[in-house]
């Protein structure tokens, strides 16, 4: 799934990959989508990092592997869950403890 942040509306959304945007599906600004990658993810604000948090626990993944089975932001399909909780935990000023037990 692709991440979208909105710079009009200071929100993040999530959409399947054949879906592209003009507008905001949140506040209709046109041209203020940035779709996000984890380097200009960490530069969110903690609430929109637990926002993308929210978004990522809905990601499938595979239970015996814990691999995920679609793409999350440019995370491919087949990492490693905890590759991703790192991330989370260099993105969160309070960690990925905290967002996993929010």
């Amino acid at each position: 799934m692709k991440i979208f942040y909105c710079h009009s509306c200071d929100e993040v959304f999530a959409t399947i990959d054949t879906i592209s945007f003009k507008h905001c599906p949140m506040c209709g600004a046109h041209d203020m989508l940035v779709e996000l990658t984890k380097q200009t993810a960490e530069g969110l604000s903690d609430r929109l990092i637990e926002d993308l948090w929210m978004i990522f626990a809905d990601c499938e993944y595979d239970s015996e592997t814990e691999t995920t089975l679609e793409n999350f932001m440019d995370f491919p399909a087949g990492t490693w869950r905890e590759d991703i909780w790192h991330w989370f935990d260099k993105a969160y000023s309070k960690g990925v403890h905290e967002l996993v037990y929010m």
